[in-house]
């Protein structure tokens, strides 16, 4: 399976159809009308029948269990070695579909958002044990909804004005922060509460009291993605990238881009010898790996056609124009 490629000193495994998921034993990938998991040499494992993936995707890791949302109404439990069962969450409800699902802080359950026809969200609280759904919020009107977990409360950010804090055990309102003007896109969860963007300032929500942060000299238009105290900026009309310290709001580095970045995930090079925390940009026309430990760009990707960026279980997936998707590093080669 593994095409040659060097990248950074580590080769990559090439699947010639899309790919959603992938672990150190197997991947995902998307053979329609089946999603289909196969070992590092490519052999399958096992495959299920599907709805569409299109731009439904989102995956947890939960009690030792992966959960794929592999299209609007599937969901997918699998095994550490790539055995796979479908949920059937919303299989009986008509005219809904399952927006994104959410890891939950207590042993037996998960979190999931769906949309009915009207565009109202919901969430739902969902034994995978039992496969029943033990609890529910009432409907929102929304065009817009991001949802984000800690171990105590399920945050959910409607059309980028408003946060409603919800108490993961019973899914009680706490708190509703309403903004003065619109959230920029994206948010977080760090150590002290939730954190997303607007006026140019950095804002933290932790239960009843809200913090404001003026970042200097960074003309603020999002949040990207959070690695324990380091949380990435997006600022310029996305055409830069800050590296930020969420504990002690310090801000350490810029690097400006010649196009809007469209996606930035992180993930880890692992080797026995050491691991390298990487972020990767994905712009219109390029995707750029930056080694977060010595502050630059590394490695820029321009010939590949990649329209999707993705960060699973330690390593990155990048999916092509052509339907080919390549997976850093090499399936069954990642350093123990």
């Amino acid at each position: 399976m593994n095409n040659g490629i060097d990248f950074l000193g580590i080769e990559a495994t090439y699947v010639t159809s899309p790919t959603i998921f992938a672990t150190h034993n197997f991947f995902l990938k998307h053979a329609p009308p089946h999603i289909v998991s196969c070992d590092p040499s490519g052999k399958q494992i096992d495959k299920v029948e599907c709805d569409i993936v299109g731009e439904f995707y989102s995956y947890i890791e939960q009690d030792g269990m992966y959960f794929v949302q592999a299209g609007e109404k599937t969901v997918l439990m699998i095994d550490d070695v790539g055995n796979m069962d479908n949920l059937s969450i919303l299989a009986s409800v008509r005219g809904r579909q399952i927006v994104s699902l959410h890891r939950c802080s207590e042993p037996g359950y998960l979190f999931f958002v769906s949309r009915d026809i009207n565009g109202n969200i919901q969430i739902t609280k969902y034994s995978y044990k039992s496969r029943k759904r033990i609890l529910q919020t009432n409907f929102w009107k929304a065009n817009q909804c991001d949802v984000l977990v800690n171990d105590n409360d399920l945050f959910v950010i409607i059309d980028n004005s408003r946060v409603i804090c919800l108490g993961v055990k019973d899914l009680k309102q706490k708190t509703t922060q309403i903004a003065h003007s619109k959230f920029n896109p994206g948010s977080a969860i760090c150590n002290s509460g939730f954190v997303y963007s607007s006026d140019n300032c950095l804002h933290i929500l932790s239960g009843q009291k809200s913090q404001a942060f003026e970042v200097p000299e960074c003309e603020l238009s999002g949040v990207g993605p959070i690695n324990r105290d380091t949380l990435f900026l997006l600022g310029d009309n996305n055409q830069s990238i800050y590296r930020y310290n969420i504990k002690k709001h310090i801000l350490h580095w810029k690097l400006e881009f010649p196009e809007a970045i469209k996606q930035a995930v992180i993930w880890i090079i692992q080797t026995p010898e050491k691991s390298t925390p990487m972020l990767t940009c994905r712009t219109e026309s390029a995707v750029f790996h930056i080694n977060i430990k010595l502050n630059r760009i590394v490695h820029t990707s321009t010939s590949l056609g990649v329209y999707d960026i993705r960060a699973a279980d330690g390593y990155l997936i990048m999916n092509t124009v052509v339907a080919h998707s390549y997976i850093f590093p090499a399936i069954g080669e990642k350093g123990d």
